[in-house]
């Protein structure tokens, strides 16, 4: 995770800020789910194995739902490639 990007859980959703733009982002819970499992490390199937447990979806479904997620994370610099 990048150190400008501050992180916060507020009820089942997670809240994000950038230091550097000073912009709020906000994760819903599912993106909350992969959010706190990115910050701990998990690997893309685990993060797709709890997603489709959590929120009773196909995998397939979690999968695509994740990377674009990623992707989007990325696009706004709260999340470094790796």
């Amino acid at each position: 995770m990048p150190s400008n990007i501050l992180s916060r859980a507020v009820g089942d959703e997670e809240v994000l800020l950038d230091l550097n733009s000073q912009v709020y982002y906000g994760l819903n819970a599912s993106g909350a789910l992969i959010w706190r499992l990115l910050k701990k490390g998990t690997p893309l199937e685990r993060i797709v194995g709890a997603v489709t447990t959590e929120f009773d979806v196909p995998p397939e479904k979690a999968r695509q739902d994740i990377l674009a997620l990623l992707e989007h994370l990325k696009s706004k610099a709260l999340l470094r490639a790796s």
